[in-house]
């Protein structure tokens, strides 16, 4: 475990196999994807399934680049809002209701 002055709510720890994928999927009000390989893919599918928005990063190379315009499957689950700056994930998450409007 971290020590006290970590500056983490919620610490999920490693050696779970693939059920720390649906923890970390289920853990937020939204999947962050920046990058993504196999592991990142399944948390986000999982995300998906259980109707959590994907925000993903693009520009950054990777598979959330392609994510806008390739969803998991045709259900539409949750919305898709991509970012690349973090202006842009600050209005996304504004949009979600997920953070207050500063000002």
């Amino acid at each position: 475990m971290p020590p006290p002055e970590w500056p983490a709510t919620v610490v999920l720890p490693c050696g779970m196999g693939d059920a720390r994928n649906l923890l970390m999927a289920l853990a937020g009000d939204a999947c962050i994807v920046i990058g993504g390989r196999a592991g990142t893919k399944s948390e986000v599918h999982l995300a998906w399934l259980h109707k959590r928005p994907l925000l993903p990063l693009v520009g950054c190379g990777g598979w959330s680049d392609e994510l806008p315009a390739n969803p998991p499957d045709e259900r539409e689950s949750s919305p898709i809002l991509p970012w690349s700056s973090v202006a842009e994930m600050e209005e996304n998450l504004r949009r979600l209701g997920l953070v207050k409007q500063t000002g």
